[in-house]
């Protein structure tokens, strides 16, 4: 069968999250669905979506990797022309495959969607991603900038479509991390990408989850050390490619001067075990800022 799209969906232990998920993707021959378990507890409610959806793909991944790694291995299961992911936890617009069909003859890579944060409970209006929607505002009518407001502010996997031979002929994967999986993924994908559209209709609703892993993880200290060598090797990509932001240095320089304890601790620990001097960081941090600043693509 011939599919237009293909959507990738990790799930782990929440599969009443997961089934309103799926509601929100309407059923259509060409529309390829694939849920990857990353080894949940209790399988038998999956098999019973499943059954109820005759169309969905479940791939069972019994590793216990992470979100980055169960998206590669749906990426090998990839039919679509195009690919398109989500959270199990949140949801698609009703308004999700007009949007979809808008753009899927377009020449672009990648087109951009303007997407909305609400409480998972209440499904109240949360202010996780004012800050993308307005930067996706500011930089819809700027094209020559648009690569760099993709690879800054855009670096969740999800809000996109994204051409599936993009992600095949330059052989991008998620990192296999537990947190900031999506981030590599989504630079180098948009750098790659030729040609980038933007679309100012609400395409998808991030939910905020307070028992969610990013929350879980958010201050531990195994989870800052991820974060940190996460963020260097995207910082890595952007020097060699000569894209002049510092997401690294920012993170870093926000760490030393505003935290205490065991996150200073542990980033100075990381900076000495990469050889990055802590006057180094102030320089590239500021140099980011002025850059910023100076062509008015301030975040």
């Amino acid at each position: 069968m011939s599919y237009r799209y293909s959507f990738i969906i990790p799930h782990r232990n929440i599969p009443l999250l997961l089934k309103r998920c799926l509601a929100s993707i309407p059923e259509r021959e060409d529309i390829q669905v694939i849920v990857v378990d990353d080894n949940s507890d209790d399988v038998s409610e999956l098999e019973t979506l499943t059954r109820e959806a005759g169309s969905l793909e479940l791939v069972y991944d019994k590793e216990n990797k992470g979100a980055g790694h169960v998206r590669n291995v749906g990426l090998q299961y990839v039919k679509g022309e195009w690919v398109v992911f989500a959270d199990a936890d949140d949801f698609f617009d009703e308004q999700l495959l007009p949007l979809l069909d808008r753009h899927c003859a377009d020449r672009e890579d990648i087109v951009y969607f303007r997407a909305e944060s609400v409480f998972c409970d209440t499904l109240s209006h949360a202010p996780k991603l004012d800050r993308r929607n307005a930067a996706l505002d500011r930089y819809a009518g700027r094209p020559d900038k648009a690569r760099e407001f993709c690879a800054v502010n855009c670096t969740e996997p999800w809000g996109k479509m994204i051409r599936a031979d993009l992600i095949r002929h330059n052989a991008i994967r998620f990192d296999e991390t537990p947190l900031a999986n999506d981030f590599y993924f989504s630079v180098v994908a948009a750098y790659h990408a030729r040609h980038i559209g933007f679309d100012d209709s609400r395409m998808y609703v991030y939910t905020v989850r307070p028992e969610s892993l990013s929350y879980k993880l958010c201050v531990d200290e195994t989870a800052l050390k991820t974060r940190l060598s996460v963020y260097y090797g995207v910082q890595r990509f952007y020097d060699e490619h000569k894209i002049p932001y510092m997401p690294f240095y920012e993170f870093v320089f926000s760490g030393l001067f505003r935290s205490g304890g065991v996150s200073k601790s542990v980033i100075k620990g990381f900076l000495r075990s990469n050889g990055v001097p802590e006057w180094c960081v102030c320089l590239r941090y500021l140099k980011g800022k002025l850059y910023q600043y100076t062509v008015g693509v301030h975040l």
